[in-house]
């Protein structure tokens, strides 16, 4: 993987390749590996491996070049070919509109991934075939 960065002078270059380096030579916490980990960057390219070290994104590529980043104490998890997404956090909501939604079309308590597609399954048989 290539990063590319314009830097506005030599000075922070040289910080920035000095503490990143630093940071790259520490071992990651964990590696999910033998996966399709979808990176959303620019061409939404799909990798087979990722390392992780705190709470930030070590490194992403191939299974053979992230493996090599692991220490002692990495935690490393064989995907089996599971995907793993970006997260999503939607913060808000439309109070009104709800509020609005549920008065004819109650929303259950859903605490589960099945109770979710039962309940969207329930709302797509009430409309009907084709719809």
């Amino acid at each position: 993987m290539i990063f590319r960065c314009v830097f506005p002078s030599l000075a922070l270059a040289a910080i920035l390749l000095t503490s990143t380096s630093a940071y790259a030579q520490q071992p990651p916490d964990l590696i999910l590996h033998h996966g399709r980990i979808v990176t959303v960057d620019s061409r939404f390219s799909i990798a087979e491996a990722i390392a992780v070290a705190g709470d930030r994104i070590a490194a992403v590529g191939t299974d053979r070049d992230i493996l090599k980043l692991a220490g002692p104490a990495t935690k490393r998890i064989d995907l089996g070919g599971k995907t793993v997404l970006p997260g999503l956090i939607d913060s808000h909501l439309h109070a009104a509109d709800a509020a609005m939604y549920e008065f004819d079309h109650p929303v259950p308590d859903m605490e589960t991934i099945g109770d979710v597609l039962n309940y969207f399954k329930t709302r797509a048989d009430t409309l009907g075939p084709g719809k």
